[in-house]
């Protein structure tokens, strides 16, 4: 299967972010569970490496805009331990 990689006509590029959990209002409970000693709650959490930073989410969301070696559809996880490409297959796995 191949996938269209150019930045169509207009120079627009279309790049996911898949970050896990960052501390934010969002995820207040779950950060309030943590305090408290309720692990159990958290387990999803724990289950995706922990929780990431929201500077790290940031920064590779400004990396996506403006490197242009990030293949057109690229999906890109951002966890605890880094930021990676699941998709497309041709650089997925790839450390971004």
């Amino acid at each position: 299967m191949s996938y269209d990689t150019h930045e169509g006509d207009h120079g627009i590029k279309v790049v996911a972010l898949a970050p896990s959990f960052a501390k934010t209002d969002l995820t207040a409970y779950f950060v309030e569970c943590e305090k408290k000693g309720d692990f159990k709650s958290c387990e999803d959490i724990y289950n995706v490496g922990g929780w990431t930073d929201v500077e790290d989410i940031v920064s590779t969301c400004i990396q996506a805009i403006e490197r242009k070696d990030i293949p057109q559809g690229s999906v890109i996880k951002i966890w605890a331990k880094g930021s990676s490409f699941v998709f497309p297959d041709s650089v997925a796995g790839q450390e971004f």
